[in-house]
C-alpha cells in the first residue's frame, strides 16, 4: 500500500503539469507558407549582379494566346525544411487548357532568435528574419556581397 500511494503520488505531480501543457518552441514564429510579394538581390560588388526584381515574378500577364500567371511561394516546416518554389500557372485562352508548373528549391534551416541558417545542397547561407504580424521579411546573404531580400505575407 505504501508502494501504492508513492506511485500515485508520483504520478500526479509528473502527469498533472504535462496534462495539456505545451512548450512554446521559437521555431513555431517562422513556421508556416508564405506567397513572396517582392525579391530583390542589392548590394553586390559587382553591380550587373544586382536584380531589382520583375513584375512577371508576381503578376498575370497575356503573351500571344496564353494567359501566364507567376508566383513565389516559401514554406518553413517544424521539421526544419524550407522551400522556396516558382509557380507557374498558364492558360490556353483559345482552347482553355490549364498548366501548372512548380519549380522547388527545398533545403533546411536552422533557427537562433532571428538569425537563420538556410542550406540548400550542403551549401549554407546565413541569414535574418523579421516577422510583423503576418508579414515576413528575410535578408539571405549571398556571395560577393550581394543580400537577397524576400518579403512575403503567411498564408
Amino acid at each position: 500500500m505504501k508502494h501504492m500511494k508513492l506511485f500515485l503520488m508520483v504520478g500526479l505531480v509528473l502527469g498533472i503539469p504535462s496534462c495539456g501543457y505545451n512548450v512554446s518552441n521559437p521555431d513555431d514564429i517562422i513556421v508556416g507558407t508564405y506567397e513572396v510579394t517582392s525579391l530583390v538581390v542589392s548590394g553586390c560588388d559587382d553591380p550587373a549582379n544586382n536584380e531589382p526584381g520583375s513584375l512577371h515574378d508576381f503578376d498575370c500577364y497575356i503573351e500571344d494566346q496564353y494567359q501566364i500567371c507567376n508566383s513565389i511561394s516559401l514554406e518553413f516546416t517544424n521539421d526544419r525544411g524550407y522551400e522556396l518554389s516558382r509557380n507557374t500557372r498558364t492558360i490556353d485562352q483559345v482552347i482553355g487548357t490549364v498548366l501548372h508548373e512548380n519549380d522547388p528549391l527545398e533545403g533546411y534551416y536552422f533557427i537562433d532568435g532571428n538569425q537563420l541558417r538556410i542550406c540548400f545542397n550542403g551549401s549554407c547561407q546565413d541569414a535574418s528574419f523579421n516577422l510583423e504580424g503576418n508579414q515576413l521579411t528575410l535578408q539571405i546573404q549571398q556571395g560577393e556581397g550581394c543580400i537577397q531580400t524576400i518579403q512575403a505575407t503567411k498564408l
